[in-house]
């Protein structure tokens, strides 16, 4: 368990620094693992100094917190790598980072799934969310409407809904635009464009407010950053669940 501890704890200090070094020091999960990486080579460094009994309880917490991790995991990759239904009603695109010259390459992403599902499916409407944040020069469902008429997309098909800050939100205010338009969201079928690691807790969310037939299409970024964003998500993902389930 020494080495173990020792080598894990050398990997995450790594991987951490290589994550501030991606996405600097704004964020306060972006410490996560160069965190978790000093906890656990100041763990193994000091293994000899505990008793046996704490060694078990330790060892014990490990495994158990790295089952449930994985359990949790299985679960969001599960939906991030699950195909779409054809010919949906409506395609989503939660929104994301709009930069002074565009979509964020996240967001970027996104708009590319969508629109490949728009033109493999020509009778699907696409909805694009996202309000202005204070940094940004246009709302989010704004950026992402304008890339799809650039890339050949009818007006006509698509949908905005620019007030929303956040996923709760992004689904919420769509459910209205959706049943002022006479569609009964528990019947229609409704495929959400976002980062794979993403769409397990977007679904989630969805299925809480009453969306009945919900799917996903995941995009990915930089394949670096793909362990710490599933990482995040994890918590985001418990969280959620949590808060929604006790309402």
């Amino acid at each position: 368990m020494k080495k173990f501890l020792i080598i894990a704890g050398s990997v995450f200090c790594i991987y951490g620094i290589i994550i501030l070094g991606i996405l600097w020091f704004y964020g306060l999960f972006n410490y996560f693992f160069l965190c978790l990486g000093l906890l656990t080579l100041a763990l193994g460094l000091s293994w000899d100094k505990f008793s046996k009994k704490s060694k078990k309880v330790i060892t014990g917490l490990i495994i158990a917190l790295s089952l449930v991790f994985c359990c949790v995991e299985g679960v969001i990759i599960s939906h991030a790598v699950k195909q779409p239904v054809k010919n949906a009603d409506y395609v989503m695109i939660l929104g994301c980072k709009v930069n002074a010259n565009g979509p964020s390459v996240d967001f970027r992403a996104r708009i590319e799934a969508a629109y490949r599902y728009l033109i493999d499916n020509p009778e699907t409407m696409v909805i694009t969310t996202g309000g202005k944040g204070n940094d940004e020069r246009m709302s989010e469902a704004l950026c992402a409407k304008n890339y799809l008429i650039d890339k050949g997309i009818s007006e006509d098909r698509i949908l905005m809904e620019d007030n929303s800050t956040n996923t709760v939100e992004n689904l919420r205010f769509t459910r209205e635009i959706l049943e002022n338009r006479g569609e009964d969201v528990g019947e229609c079928s409704v495929v959400i464009s976002s980062a794979s690691y993403h769409l397990c807790r977007a679904e989630f969310i969805a299925g809480k407010q009453g969306y009945g037939n919900v799917y996903g299409i995941g995009s990915n970024g930089l394949v670096i950053l793909m362990p710490h964003y599933y990482t995040r998500e994890f918590f985001a993902f418990v969280k959620d669940f949590v808060v929604l389930s006790l309402r």
